[in-house]
C-alpha cells in the first residue's frame, strides 16, 4: 500500500519550482484580491494561516514566505523565523520582515491591523474551502497574489485540480465492501466535531466513509454514542480523554484501539496535507490493501495453470492421434500399390471426388464460422477511447451552469457526447439535460455532483485522464 500511495502522491506532493524574478505590471500585475491591489509580485509574505502556508508550499511559492506563526510547522519552512502564535503575534516581528502581505486565518483586532496598515502592509483573511469548488477559488486567489494574474491563477487552478484528481485516485484503490465504514473527527470530548459541510467531511466522503456527526443539528454526542463509529479520528491529546470518559470509553472504536490522533491544524490544512491525511486514513481503515494478492487472483493464476496443462495434454493427444493416422495411411497406401492399375485409377477418382466434397464442406464451415464471428463482434459493446481534446479554450475563472448559451457550450456538449454522457442534440444551450450529463460526469470522476462546470472540472473533462461513462 505504501508503494501505491507513494506513486499516487508523488505528483501532488512534489512542489514545483517557482522563480521570484520581478515581473512588470504589464505581464502579471496589478492583481486585485479581497479589496487590495498588488502592483508587483510580493517579495516577502508572512503566513499566520498554516493552511495558506500549505498552499503556497504546494504551489512552489515557499521561498516567498519570510516569517510564519508557530502553527506553520511544515518541514519546508521550519527554519523560517516565527512571529508568535496566530492569535497573538508579535507585531514588531511582523513589521521587521517587511512583508508585502500578511495572510491570516481570522481578522486581527483593530489595534494590530491599524499598526500594520500604517506600515502599508496588506492583511488578507482567507476563508477555508468547504468543497472542491471552494478549493479551486482559494488556490486561485492565493496563487494570483504570489504569482500573478495569469500564470499565478493558472498554477493555482492546476494544483487544485491535481489535488482533487489525486483524491479520486486514492478513492479508487479502496476495496469494495458491503458494509458502511462509520467514522467521526473530534476536536475535544465536549462536542466540537467535524461536520459534513466542511472540507473534513469532504475527505471522509473520498474515504468512502460515513461521518456519523452529519450536520450541525441535534445532540452530536448522542449521535456518536448511538451510531458507535468503527473509527474515531481526533486532535492530539483527545484519545486519552476518550479512554477515561464514561461517555466514550465503551464505544467500539475505543475498545478496539481504533482511535487515531491527527493534529487539528494538520487535518484542516488545505495544501499537500489534504492528500496525505486522506491516504493515511485509507491505510488505517482498509488494512486489506496491504495484503498479498487476493484468493480470487490466486484462483485465476491456478485456473490459468490448469488451462495451460490441459492444453498441453490435448496437444500431445492430437500429436499421437495424428501419428497413428499417418501410420495407418502408409499401410493402406502400400496395399493399394499392390492392386491393379484399374483399381488404383478408380480409387483415385473416388479420392478426388471425396476431396472435392470435403473441400466444399470445409469451405461452407469457414463461411458459417466467419458469419458467426462477425455477428459476435457486432454484439460486443463499443469501448470509449479517451484522448485529450483542445477544442475548448479554457481560461482561468471559466465556469458554466444552467441558463448559459454560447458556442463553448456546444463544444462542451460534444465532449460530453464523445465520452458517453450526453445523448441529446448539440444546441449550445446549457439546460437541464446538459446539467444531468455533467452530474453523471462528476459522479463517475468522484466530483461533488452539482451539475455545474468549474474551471478545474473543465480541465479534467477535456484531458486524457477523464473517466468516460460506464467506466
Amino acid at each position: 500500500m505504501k508503494k501505491i500511495l507513494s506513486i499516487l502522491l508523488s505528483g501532488v506532493l512534489a512542489a514545483s519550482v517557482a522563480g521570484c524574478a520581478y515581473m512588470s505590471p504589464d505581464d502579471e500585475y496589478p492583481v486585485k484580491i479581497a479589496g487590495y491591489t498588488f502592483e508587483r509580485k510580493p517579495q516577502s509574505i508572512v503566513c499566520l494561516d498554516d493552511s495558506v502556508a500549505d498552499i503556497l508550499i504546494a504551489c512552489g511559492y515557499a521561498d516567498l514566505i519570510k516569517a510564519r506563526s508557530d502553527e506553520c510547522t511544515q518541514e519546508e519552512i521550519e527554519d523560517i523565523k516565527t512571529v508568535g502564535s496566530a492569535d497573538k503575534p508579535d507585531v514588531k516581528k511582523i513589521i521587521s520582515a517587511k512583508p508585502d502581505v500578511v495572510f491570516v486565518n481570522k481578522a486581527f483586532s483593530g489595534d494590530v491591523r491599524t499598526k500594520l496598515e500604517n506600515e502599508n502592509i496588506n492583511v488578507i483573511t482567507m476563508v477555508k474551502a468547504k468543497n472542491n469548488t471552494d478549493l479551486s477559488v482559494l488556490y486561485e486567489s492565493v496563487c494570483a497574489v504570489a504569482g500573478g494574474d495569469k500564470s499565478g491563477r493558472k498554477k493555482g487552478l492546476d494544483k487544485a485540480e491535481s489535488v482533487v484528481r489525486t483524491m479520486g485516485d486514492l478513492q479508487r484503490i479502496i476495496p469494495e465492501s458491503d458494509f458502511l465504514m462509520t467514522v467521526c473527527y473530534l476536536y475535544d470530548t465536549e462536542g466540537d466535531v467535524v461536520y459534513n459541510d466542511t472540507f473534513g467531511g469532504n475527505i471522509f466522503a473520498y474515504a468512502n466513509a460515513v461521518n456519523v456527526c452529519g450536520y450541525e443539528d441535534g445532540d452530536v454526542i448522542q449521535k456518536i454514542t448511538l451510531s458507535d463509529p468503527k473509527y474515531i479520528f481526533c486532535d492530539t491529546g483527545v484519545k486519552a480523554q476518550l479512554e477515561k470518559s464514561d461517555t466514550f470509553k465503551d464505544l467500539t472504536a475505543v475498545k478496539d484501539g481504533n482511535v487515531i490522533e491527527i493534529a487539528k491544524n494538520v487535518f484542516e490544512r488545505q495544501g499537500n496535507s489534504i492528500t496525505q491525511v486522506l491516504s493515511d486514513m485509507i491505510e488505517i481503515m482498509y488494512p486489506s490493501i496491504h495484503d498479498e494478492p487476493s484468493k480470487a487472483e490466486s484462483s485465476k493464476i491456478e485456473e490459468s495453470s490448469e488451462t495451460e496443462e490441459s492444453s498441453e495434454t490435448e496437444e500431445s493427444s492430437k500429436i499421437e492421434e495424428s501419428s497413428e493416422i499417418e501410420e495407418s495411411s502408409k499401410i493402406e497406401e502400400s496395399s493399394e500399390i499392390e492392386e491393379s492399375s484399374e483399381t488404383e485409377e478408380s480409387s483415385e477418382i473416388e479420392e478426388s471426388s471425396e476431396t472435392e466434397e470435403s473441400s466444399e464442406i470445409e469451405e461452407s464451415s469457414e463461411i458459417e464460422e466467419s458469419s458467426e464471428t462477425e455477428e459476435s463482434s457486432e454484439e460486443e459493446p463499443s469501448v470509449i477511447v479517451v484522448v485529450a481534446d483542445d477544442s475548448l479554450n479554457i481560461r482561468p475563472g471559466m465556469r458554466y451552469r444552467v441558463g448559459e448559451k454560447d458556442d463553448n457550450v456546444k463544444i462542451i456538449q460534444q465532449r460530453l457526447k464523445n465520452l458517453g454522457y450526453f445523448k441529446d442534440d448539440i444546441t449550445g444551450y446549457y439546460g437541464e439535460l446538459t446539467a444531468k450529463a455533467v452530474s453523471e460526469y462528476e459522479v463517475t470522476n468522484r466530483i461533488d455532483p452539482d451539475g455545474n462546470l468549474s474551471t478545474p472540472e473543465l480541465y479534467l473533462l477535456f484531458s486524457d485522464e477523464v473517466l468516460p461513462a460506464n467506466n
